[in-house]
């Protein structure tokens, strides 16, 4: 009996060792998973800035364009580009049907898209 118990000794590391892995995998995930939201929350919030400064500019195109990409360099520092020239469209937004139609009349919308992308050179 007591040869027997000897030999089952090292059962519990073998466990305890794959137990880690997983809760070490797990433990990654949910340290990136954290990560992509923060982000998600950062470029909300640069969408919004560039969105508000560049309506600010409207009804000239030109200005808001140039408004609403300035706004998205200074709300994310060090994340490169996240709002390029063609993510910031102006239009019209219609209260009535909720619905925004770029480059509608008259000039009282901003739409901005924030994004962080291979094709931006910043990709998360």
């Amino acid at each position: 009996m007591r040869g027997r118990i000897g030999d089952e000794r090292g059962a519990v590391v073998i466990f305890i060792a794959v137990a880690l892995v997983g809760l070490l995998a797990l433990t990654a995930f949910v340290i990136d998973l954290g990560r992509l939201y923060s982000v998600r929350r950062e470029l909300q919030k640069t969408a919004d800035a560039s969105a508000f400064a560049a309506a600010a500019e409207l009804p000239s195109p030109g200005a808001v364009t140039a408004e609403g990409v300035l706004y998205g360099q200074l709300s994310a520092p060090g994340a490169g580009t996240v709002v390029a020239p063609a993510d910031v469209v102006s239009g019209y937004w219609d209260a009535g049907t909720e619905t925004f139609a770029p480059g509608g009349s008259p000039l009282n919308a901003v739409f901005v898209l924030a994004e962080r992308s291979v094709a931006n050179g910043n990709p998360l």
